[in-house]
């Protein structure tokens, strides 16, 4: 298989080299990584550079204006290479890239506050989505979750002219965050005209369907104004988990015993729930059997592979979460500026809504079917004809189902962004210039978790019995006066529920976050010396933020369960601890910190076309920032740039990098979990307690890159570079899980045993906040190579990107050191990834292009000994192919671009690596591989 896909790829990139010569094709990807000598528009296309008043290039990375420094690596992608790799969302796009591992995206997104939420969340280095710096136009966007991450679907995308992304450590000269690195969009400003762009989209299994709409304009006023503004509207319908054609889909995979001394576990499907929809009858007599639809029962037939939860065949229900979450965003997008001699004002306002929607998520209400329901004697839902066998001398017994009687969970979310922005940018002479800008941005995410079993109701529901004055069936706490209107409901035989009894006993929990941002900086910057060399840059400034949140919830989920009138309630939900709902026990919290910063950097020519070497520069930089919550913190880099000879240049880095807690990390009030956790060598159920921490320290990471870029002379249009990156973070914040925290406190560490408390009755309360405890270390090296030369009346380009990584460790206090490279299942970091993409571009005003992207070999669980999964632990490389085609048309009036995406030629299926043994589950790691196999796009571009 690996062959034959091998073999069409370089079919298919012989066919697109050999094209006529009138063949336009336009690359899919081709981000250009910064030389360390800035670089200038001949090197750079001007839709991926930004030039200021002075006509001086500007690049991320530094706060300079200078063309002597960029030690850091940097690579551009312009808009164009983004739309036409991934039509459909321009996140998509940017996750292909090698640097990202491990990003959200609705595919593998949640709804939760301080989650994924299904929005575009960027993750470089696999270092976490709160250790990635996003910014605008250089400025800082609000964040749409409590965790402090910026979800980028939300910027408009028909604007954006290019994105620039520093793969290292950035905190010195953009602030806290910058540990991974920093994305920076930048938008069309100046865009002139008008603009309509219409796409949709559609999976070779006939769903999934997309459709985009873009109007953009813009003109200038005033003699010295210009405005531009931009709406967009994309929908996507998402997938849920009813059957689509798709092995992963359909036949739900998962890991399970075979009892064999070696290995002990392998792959296996389907992998189902052991629950009959109808009911499993765990004791009594009966225990074995399962309820019919009638009433009777019959022998349940438990596959084989099984776990406590799963099995392989047999009985069991199939369950597996959804593919993707659908999407519906609306965006709007004004920016105006105007020249007033030296100084030129602005002002620019955003808005966007996403509405994300998980039709068909796993019913929560498993943790109290699966553990199980208790049914008690005199039942009237109990077959008469099987009561006595049923029972037999026991007053009850228990009973799993997992679905049959009850709803599906669903989850609609709805993320509301507001952001606007004034300053000015002043040129005071002499190649020194003063920037102040002032932004307000707001994000309001509402969760509304639907069909979720309330407590009480719940078990009042389950509980049927006669009435003997009426001889009607109902709940039997309301003979003693409580639980009034409560209607009792049969999960015996799977029977569907009545309307009434699912209004009773299920509804819909809220959380309500909202989160403010202000900010207000001001910087100047210009040329301090002139040395032999050159002029010494320097900038410098200050920058205040303050962030301000509050999360709001439902009464239920703040209430505290009763029990009394009860029986047959769990211990765990009788604790006497906040939350009314089964699934989803959200706090409600309300925090706020500021943060001051003052920045310095400096660029020094040393010497240039000397004998010692053709060009030697120093960088470097100095942020102190104080927070309200943890005093003063020091941020800092240092680095050189080389050039023994024109062709060559060689560059380096080394940093100190910040990154203080967000406002989930310090104010989450406690959410409740179920938990099961070995604790004085028993294995013990009880309650986790989820929540920030007001205490946290910030992390501190060091950072090293090191490379080298070779432009030769002698062949025109080729570039090579090559850059060692490593990241070290200390007192890395983390939120251990109550059976991280058991395993722990069994290893000896005390303070895991002093989070871990027990009751009266021996039902364990696991205390998990988050605290300083962590270490991250993650290293590796990235290559690119890509080439150009004229053929013919047009240009062919040639691109290939390869990331290797060495290491991605996380290691916890008594812990041993986890190193995830090379983890496709649970971590998505293969050691090898990259591209290539080949485009040939003609003045006929047709495009073709090919992209070749590849995920190395791995392991499902890197940390797992050979004999738990064997060979089966063991995960293929992967290629996928995506070509493009598109056609300008000249019209009278305006000019048009027909456009089509072909991706995942091949239909390549995405790689078996479910990680759990207890479901449910996904089949593939979303965030890696692709779930929806062969897509197409087609659309047009309309320009006046």
């Amino acid at each position: 298989m690996r062959f034959s896909n091998a073999l069409l790829s370089g079919v298919s990139a012989f066919v697109f080299l050999a094209l006529p010569t009138d063949v336009l094709a336009e690359t899919l990807f081709q981000p250009t990584k910064a030389d360390a000598t800035l670089p200038t528009e001949q090197e750079i296309p001007s839709s991926e550079a930004q030039s200021n008043a002075n006509g001086e290039i500007v690049v991320t990375g530094t706060r300079l204006r200078s063309g002597m420094t960029a030690p850091t690596p940097l690579v551009v992608v312009s808009a164009d290479q983004l739309r036409t790799a991934s039509p459909q969302q321009v996140s998509d796009a940017l996750n292909q890239l090698p640097m990202f591992k491990g990003s959200s995206s609705p595919a593998n997104g949640t709804g939760s506050s301080s989650r994924d939420n299904g929005g575009s969340f960027l993750n470089l280095r696999g270092l976490g989505k709160e250790r990635t710096l996003v910014l605008i136009d250089g400025r800082r966007m609000v964040a749409a979750t409590s965790g402090g991450a910026t979800d980028i679907s939300l910027i408009p995308q028909d604007l954006i002219r290019s994105v620039d992304i520093v793969t290292g450590g950035a905190s010195a000269a953009y602030g806290s965050d910058a540990v991974a690195g920093v994305v920076n969009f930048r938008l069309d400003t100046k865009f002139k005209g008008v603009r309509l762009n219409v796409q949709k989209g559609l999976s070779k299994y006939a769903d999934a369907a997309t459709t985009r709409a873009a109007l953009t304009g813009g003109a200038s006023f005033g003699g010295g104004g210009h405005i531009v503004a931009s709406l967009e509207y994309y929908q996507s319908d998402g997938l849920g988990r009813d059957p689509t054609g798709r092995p992963i889909s359909d036949f739900p995979y998962g890991q399970g015993p075979t009892g064999l001394a070696s290995p002990t576990r392998t792959i296996v499907y389907p992998s189902l729930y052991t629950a009959a929809a109808g009911g499993l009858i765990n004791t009594g007599p009966l225990a074995g059997n399962r309820f019919l639809p009638d009433g009777t029962v019959t022998p349940y037939n438990f596959g084989t592979n099984r776990t406590n939860l799963m099995q392989a065949g047999g009985d069991g229900f199939v369950f597996q979460s959804s593919l993707m979450a659908s999407v519906k965003r609306y965006s709007a997008f004004t920016h105006a500026d105007f020249d007033l001699g030296d100084v030129k004002v602005f002002g620019e306002a955003l808005f966007s809504q996403a509405d994300i929607g998980y039709p068909y998520l796993p019913n929560q209400q498993a943790s109290v079917f699966n553990n199980a329901a208790t049914i008690f004697r005199g039942n009237p839902y109990v077959n008469p004809a099987i009561e006595s066998a049923l029972f037999g001398n026991a007053g009850s017994i228990t009973v799993s189902n997992i679905a049959g009687s009850t709803p599906f969970m669903t989850i609609d979310t709805r993320s509301r962004t507001y952001r606007f922005v004034g300053g000015f940018d002043w040129d005071i002479g002499s190649g020194w210039s003063v920037s102040a800008y002032g932004m307000h941005g707001e994000n309001r995410y509402k969760v509304l978790n639907r069909d979720v079993g309330n407590i009480r109701n719940l078990f009042a529901s389950l509980d049927a019995v006669r009435d003997p004055v009426s001889g009607n069936i109902v709940c039997r706490s309301t003979l003693s006066g409580f639980d009034p209107g409560c209607v009792p409901f049969n999960i015996l035989g799977g029977n569907p529920i009545s309307p009434e009894a699912r209004a009773w006993a299920f509804g819909t929990s809220e959380l309500d976050f909202r989160l403010k941002q202000d900010v207000a900086s001001l910087s100047v910057r210009g040329p301090a010396v002139t040395l032999p060399a050159g002029a010494v840059d320097v900038a410098a400034g200050v920058e205040y933020r303050r962030e301000d949140a509050r999360q709001m919830i439902d009464g239920l989920s703040a209430s505290v369960v009763s029990t009394a009138g009860l029986r047959g309630m769990p211990a765990n939900y009788s604790r006497g601890f906040p939350g009314g709902w089964v699934f989803s026990a959200p706090a409600a919290f309300q925090g706020s910190y500021n943060v001051l910063e003052g920045f310095a950097e400096a660029s020094v020519p040393i010497f240039k076309d000397s004998p010692f070497g053709y060009l030697l520069s120093l960088n470097g930089a100095i942020r102190l920032i104080r927070y309200s919550t943890v005093g003063t913190v020091t941020t800092w880099k240092a680095g050189a740039t080389y050039e023994p000879f024109a062709d060559l240049r060689l560059r380096g880095t080394v940093s100190r990098d910040i990154r203080a807690a967000n406002i989930g990390e310090l104010f989450s009030g406690r959410q409740l979990l179920q938990a099961s956790v070995t604790y004085l060598g028993v294995q013990r159920s009880g309650l986790a307690i989820r929540s920030g921490n007001r205490d946290l320290l910030p992390e501190k990471a060091d950072t090293l890159t090191a490379g080298v870029v070779y432009r030769p002379s002698w062949l025109p249009g080729l570039g090579v570079s090559v850059d060692y990156y490593r990241i070290k973070v200390r007192d890395a914040m983390a939120q251990l899980s109550a059976t991280q925290t058991g395993d722990l406190c069994t290893l000896g560490a005390q303070y895991a045993c002093d989070l871990i408390s027990l009751d009266v009755n021996n039902q364990v309360t696991v205390l998990t906040p988050t605290l300083n405890l962590a270490s991250l270390r993650t290293s590796g090296v990235d290559v690119e190579v890509d080439y150009s030369r004229a053929v013919g009346p047009g240009n062919l380009q040639v691109k290939a990107l390869v990331s290797y990584l060495h290491d991605l460790q996380t290691q916890l206090p008594n812990s041993p050191v986890i190193n995830r490279a090379g983890d496709l299942g649970v971590q998505g970091a293969p050691k090898w990834q990259g591209y290539m993409s080949i485009s040939y571009k003609s003045n006929g005003g047709l495009s073709v292009g090919m992209q070749e992207r590849y995920i190395g070999s791995g392991l499902i669980d890197a940390t797992l000994a050979p004999t738990v999964l064997g060979d089966a632990n063991k995960v293929p490389a992967t290629w996928y192919t995506d070509i493009s085609l598109s056609q300008e048309v000249a019209g009278g009036v305006g000019r048009m671009k027909l456009y089509a995406t072909v991706n995942n030629l091949f239909n390549q299926q995405p790689r078996i690596t479910p990680v759990a043994t207890t479901g449910p589950y996904r089949s593939t790691n979303s965030q890696l591989y692709d779930i929806l196999g062969r897509y197409y796009a087609i659309g047009a571009t309309l320009s006046f």
